[in-house]
């Protein structure tokens, strides 16, 4: 009998630790999934899209480089989005060609301020949106690729004219790409649970999973 103890023990301690393996698993699964039946009917994506008159292949480089830009860019609760500092000079150094832009000129990155625009009607059916730098065209608007000089927006990096904002809601991702002559411009809700420490998560499931019966 005594021989076989330790062997015994040992089996007691892996399964024990297999256990408490499992339960972690199954509380993180639970918060998970509780996370996002509780999440998603809040998470709302918006979007807008535009569209890409001219044909030519420099207008289009200069839409595909603003729009690699901004792709993908996290702009967190209280965050300040500046256009300018994220699309950068626009120069020939920097890949821009000549194009014509909003009220019809050629400059080297015409068409960048389409990309701006596509991403100012999404953020229109967003809200909580402060404005810092926003400038349109209005009556000079020459473009079609959207309906009024008063939603065109201008972005000029040489002459400083930028368009920023500060987000005043909840975090948000900025999905941007063109397929074929569309810019398109989605707005999704940012998913800033991952940095949680433990007792975020202790809290939230006390709070929605295992609340307590008063």
């Amino acid at each position: 009998g005594d021989v076989g103890e330790p062997n015994t023990l040992r089996a007691r301690l892996n399964g024990k630790r297999e256990g408490l393996a499992m339960k972690r698993t199954i509380r993180t699964l639970a918060l998970v999934l509780a996370l996002v039946l509780t999440a998603c009917p809040a998470a709302m994506a918006v979007s807008a899209n535009t569209y890409i008159y001219d044909s030519t292949s420099a207008l289009r480089n200069n839409i595909d480089l603003a729009i690699m830009a901004l792709d993908g860019i996290t702009v967190w609760s209280d965050d300040t989005f500046s256009f300018n500092d994220l699309v950068g000079p626009r120069t020939a150094a920097n890949g821009f060609e000549k194009a014509v832009n909003g009220r019809g000129v050629t400059v080297v990155g015409g068409g960048v301020s389409q990309v701006a625009t596509t991403l100012y009607l999404a953020l229109k059916k967003r809200g909580d949106i402060a404005y810092i730098d926003k400038q349109v065209y209005g009556s000079r608007f020459t473009g079609d690729y959207v309906s009024s000089g008063s939603d065109a927006i201008v972005t000029d990096y040489k002459n400083d004219i930028d368009f920023s904002f500060i987000n005043e809601g909840d975090s948000f991702t900025i999905e941007m790409w063109r397929s074929g002559s569309t810019v398109y411009c989605s707005l999704e809700d940012a998913d800033d649970w991952y940095d949680w420490d433990e007792g975020d998560w202790d809290d939230y499931a006390d709070s929605y999973i295992f609340p307590q019966s008063s």
